[in-house]
């Protein structure tokens, strides 16, 4: 299967990008993974979703204030271990993956429960 030259950028950027994050000691940041990496066409721009583990003194909308406030700083050290004619600026964001999933699952635990007492109300067996 062959893979777009954005999706190889993007690829790379990520790999070079998890390890200078973790290189990074500000304490504001929490546990960061990187979840995707999207570069546009003309690699003007990556946008870099982030997963960030909560810890003492950290969360997540602070963790990605502070990385796009590094971005440049992270943009230059990816130049230099990455040689691109075209380096894209950088983009932090949240990803609210993890977080939807739970929202959803409370969801869909919640109307089964509402369905349980409903057909517990009218005498149905139903599980």
């Amino acid at each position: 299967m062959e893979f777009s030259r954005t999706h190889r950028v993007a690829g790379e950027i990520r790999k070079v990008l998890a390890e200078l994050i973790q290189q990074l000691s500000d304490p504001r940041i929490g546990m960061v993974s990187i979840t995707d990496v999207e570069v546009t066409r003309d690699l003007a721009h990556a946008r870099i979703y982030v997963s960030v583990l909560e810890l003492a003194g950290s969360d997540t909308k602070t963790s990605v204030e502070v990385l796009n406030r590094a971005a440049g700083m992270l943009r230059h050290e990816l130049g230099r271990q990455i040689r691109f004619r075209v380096l894209p600026n950088l983009r932090f964001m949240a990803d609210e993956t993890s977080r939807k999933a739970v929202d959803m699952d409370a969801t869909i635990r919640a109307a089964r429960e509402q369905d349980k007492a409903a057909a517990h109300r009218r005498g149905d067996d139903e599980s």
